[in-house]
This record gives structure tokens, sequence and C-alpha cells, in this order.
């Protein structure tokens, strides 16, 4: 910053948390939706072919967009979305992420990680989980409970709980091996849990989803006759079937408001 000291990803993070009223300890509702209603910003989500890039982030005429690869699985996407925010949060500019990972040695890329882990699992709220849920260790059962409850990989669950010094390097380093063999698959089923259903993991059927302004728009047009219904459906990317359900569907929501 200006004044010469350096404002941690993380502390951005909670910054951003604050600004969209998350809290500072609770998972994060329905990211997607929050960042469009909350943030500005746009999300695209389009199943990408094998190896397509996992997200992209960029700026059109001020206007933030994000790019996030509806191919990988919903945990991914989360992730993804939460990693390109903080590229937008972080004043990194427009970036092309072919690939996220953890151990990321670009400065940029890392401080989208840091930014990320924070903004969807703060390790205020690994500590408040933890202590709530009365688990004296770490186990993988309670690290599969934890990623759960905040919409995450276990992977990223093990290094928030590392981050806020609740499992020895030994252990996470036996958990981080168990991970790897994909012990915890299937765990998640066993013990009953239920996925999060949000935006992200209700849009798995689509090839594209456009952002929620510009679908808007595109229907008001067409309640106003301005386009015809077939302009409508190739603007939102969407089958003409497609568009009748989207529009019934917010016909539905409309009368439960």
């Amino acid at each position: 910053s200006s004044s010469g000291v350096t404002v941690s990803p993380e502390s951005v993070a909670r910054e951003a948390r604050r600004d969209l009223a998350l809290g500072a300890e609770g998972p994060v509702p329905d990211i997607l939706q929050r960042l469009e209603s909350g943030a500005g910003v746009n999300v695209v989500l389009a199943r990408l072919p094998e190896g397509g890039p996992a997200g992209a982030y960029t700026q059109e005429r001020g206007v933030p967009f994000i790019l996030v690869n509806a191919s990988e699985p919903v945990v991914r996407q989360r992730f993804t979305l939460a990693h390109e925010f903080g590229h937008h949060r972080l004043g990194h500019g427009d970036v092309l992420d072919q690939t996220i990972l953890w151990g990321a040695v670009d400065p940029k890329e890392s401080a989208a990680n840091r930014f990320a882990a924070e903004f969807l699992l703060p390790v205020a709220g690994v500590d408040l989980w933890l202590a709530s849920s009365a688990a004296p260790a770490l186990t993988l059962e309670t690290l599969v409970r934890l990623a759960n409850a905040f919409g995450v990989s276990c992977e990223t669950a093990l290094w928030r709980a590392k981050a806020a010094r609740r499992v020895s390097t030994a252990a996470a380093g036996q958990l981080k091996r168990r991970l790897d063999a994909r012990e915890h698959h299937g765990v998640r089923a066993r013990l009953g849990l239920s996925e999060i259903v949000d935006t992200l993991s209700c849009a798995g059927g689509m090839a594209v989803r456009v952002p929620e302004r510009m679908t808007a728009n595109v229907l008001a047009a067409l309640r106003h006759g301005i386009i015809t219904e077939a302009q409508a459906a190739r603007r939102l990317r969407l089958s003409s079937g497609g568009l009748r359900d989207e529009l019934e569907r917010r016909h539905r929501d409309e009368r439960e408001e």
C-alpha cells in the first residue's frame, strides 16, 4: 500500500468478507451469487474441454469478469472463483490461470491462493468449528466434515487446519498421504453428509452460464418484445427448452418472494 506497509492477502480476504457481510468465521453461502450481487463481479461458467484453463480474471470497461471452468469438480470451482476474486481484490490486473496449484511460486498466484483460502475457510472459522465439533484430534473423518461444512476440498481444509496450528506437521503429513491415496473418497457418503447446494452445484448441466446481470437484461429485452425467444436463447447459450425452464424458474421465485 502507499504507506509502505505490506498488506497480507489474508487481511485483504478478511476485509472482503466484511464488505460482503459474511462474518469472520462461517462458510461463504453461495459464493457465486454473493460475488455477483454483493461485489459487482460478473461470473461466466463454461464447460471447457480437457486441458482448458481453470479460470481467468479480466476487466472490460471497468467491469470485472471471472471465468471458471465448469468441467472441474464443484469444490475446485469454488476455490477457482475465490482465487480469481483474489486477483480482483489484490489489484493484479488480467490473469489467465491454466492451473491453480497449492505450491504456486509465482507471487501473484501464491497471494491469490492465500486470499482464497482465508476467504473460504478463515483460520478463525477453523478454530471455532473444531472447538464446537468437540473432536480431540484431526482425524480423516473430522477433516472430511470440516471440508464439507465449508465447501472446500479436503486438501484445502488440511492446509487451513495447519495454518490454524490445529494439527502437527507430522500428523498433517500423515493425513496428506491418506488424501493422496484417495482414502477420503466415499467417507462423506459413509458419514451421511449432504453436499452444499448452491448456484455452482446447480449449474452443472449447463455448457455455459452467463452472468446474472446479462441474463436479466436479455430476459427484460425479451419481455418487452425487443428480441425474440430464439435470439434470447442464443444470447444466453440455452436451448429453447432451457430458456423456458429459466423463465419458469424466475416466475416461481418471484411468486415465492
